[in-house]
């Protein structure tokens, strides 16, 4: 019998490899402070990339990964283009009717006074004006906007007993009758 030896081949030892560096709170708290500190000088563009970085790099850091993306969705906001100028009557309803349906009811007012003025001989205008007057809680600007958008288009009568930013005027006598009905006709 004949003997096999086995020849072992010898392996290089292992090579050394640099441990991960530590990321540590106080780090992530620095790089964040710095990034706060251009974003505060209105260095929008410089400091995404920095809030980024950190929030990539310091994953565990909760609290401070998550101030760097809401920090990072602030200056996109400040940093994207303004949106252009209504140019007709049809754009400014448009944004009056998304001005009001996310509150900010001045601003619609504003569009729908826009609509009015530019396109005098529709409802539109007057029926955005009276819908935000309704909200507000003006009950004589409602009834003014609404008779001149009826006076316009006398569907709105209808339009407005279904609408429910017209409410808080339901019991409301003459509101009612601007509509052809009783307040007790609408229960």
């Amino acid at each position: 019998m004949s003997k096999t030896t086995t020849t072992r081949k010898k392996t290089a030892p292992a090579a050394k490899r640099k441990p991960a560096p530590v990321r540590t709170a106080v780090e992530a708290l620095e790089k964040y402070e710095d990034a706060l500190k251009i974003f505060r000088r209105g260095e929008y563009d410089k400091a995404i990339p920095l809030f980024e970085k950190i929030a990539a790099s310091y994953p565990m850091e909760r609290e401070i990964a998550d101030r760097s993306q809401m920090w990072i969705t602030v200056a996109r906001g400040r940093t994207a283009p303004e949106a252009p100028r209504p140019k007709n009557a049809e754009e400014h309803h448009d944004r009056g009717v998304m001005a009001a349906n996310e509150g900010r009811l001045e601003e619609a007012a504003e569009h729908f006074r826009s609509v009015a003025t530019m396109s005098p001989e529709t409802d539109r205008g007057h029926y955005g004006l009276a819908s935000v007057c309704a909200l507000r809680g003006d009950v004589g600007g409602a009834m003014k906007h609404l008779a001149k958008a009826i006076e316009v288009s006398p569907s709105n009568r209808i339009r407005a007993l279904n609408d429910v930013d017209f409410d808080a005027l339901r019991e409301d006598a003459e509101f009612m009758a601007l509509l052809g009905r009783k307040p007790e006709d609408n229960r």
